[in-house]
């Protein structure tokens, strides 16, 4: 657990780098709770699945729900992947990682704020990226214009399933690039483009850069304009990453949006009404 002098120590590491890794911050227990909860979520997929397509044969999955399963589901209807990733953000599991008491303090402690400033976690996901699927990698980034509009946050990036390496797609930085404070970016208007606000090439060149990897139960937290970008998953495996954002509520300009809900199948009128 970190004590105060840890806290003193990383925050200075983070304003320097723009990151910090905290190692062995997630419990066994902790990692295994969610992984347990995550493939019931799974097998229960596929039991949907196999109900709508014949060719679908559960057997087939057993034992290795966190790949085969998952990647089958992919090439056989991607609306059984999305209401995985759906799910998990909900799952009292994940919320025990997101939610973790000595996260909050951490975050606060960079922001100069008491151990109980409110925060608003935003957009925190477990990403699932299965193997080969290059679609979903990104280019070079901050996350300024992927989130609430002036606010002042930090974010999030760790395993839960299995480590990140180079070869399922570790996360590529700048090292302390947040310094350039918000760079110049072009804007991309591909709906399909993942990162459609880039950094240009020649500010991006200015920096060294590394990958970082990282082990069951480490988390490394950085900065919103940290230049980054999400590397190819090349392996066999696919690659399970917890996501976060930490929104600070006292910013002056901060402002929570408004949820806005779309139901997938009937909402609740139509429900009424198919009752009555």
């Amino acid at each position: 657990m970190l004590s105060l002098k840890n806290y003193d120590e990383k925050v200075k590491d983070f304003k320097k780098n723009g990151y910090v890794i905290l190692y062995d911050f997630f419990t066994h227990s902790e990692l295994n709770d969610f992984k347990k909860s995550l493939l019931y979520l799974i097998k229960n997929t596929l039991k949907k699945a196999s109900e709508k397509y014949d060719e679908l044969n559960l057997d087939e999955f057993k034992g290795a729900e966190f790949d085969d399963g998952i990647i089958k589901l992919e090439q056989t209807d991607s609306d059984f992947i999305a209401d995985i990733y759906d799910t998990i953000p909900n799952l009292p599991s994940f919320m025990r990682l997101t939610a973790k008491q000595e996260l909050s303090k951490f975050v606060n402690s960079i922001f100069g704020k008491e151990e109980h400033n409110p925060l608003f976690t935003f957009t925190n996901r477990c990403r699932i990226d299965p193997p080969k699927v290059t679609r979903r990698s990104t280019n070079w980034h901050q996350e300024i214009f992927y989130t609430i509009p002036k606010s002042e946050f930090i974010q999030t990036w760790g395993p839960v399933i299995r480590d990140i390496t180079i070869e399922n797609g570790g996360i590529e930085i700048c090292i302390g690039s947040h310094k350039e404070g918000i760079a110049r970016q072009t804007f991309n208007k591909d709906p399909n483009n993942p990162t459609p606000f880039t950094i240009e090439n020649q500010i991006i060149d200015k920096y060294e850069k590394t990958t970082i990897e990282l082990q069951l139960g480490d988390i490394m937290v950085f900065s919103p304009k940290l230049f980054h970008r999400t590397g190819a998953n090349v392996s066999q495996h696919v690659r399970y990453t917890n996501i976060g954002m930490f929104h600070n509520v006292e910013f002056p300009t901060f402002r929570p949006p408004q949820p806005s809900f779309r139901y997938k199948e009937s909402n609740p009128i139509e429900y009424y009404n198919e009752i009555f």
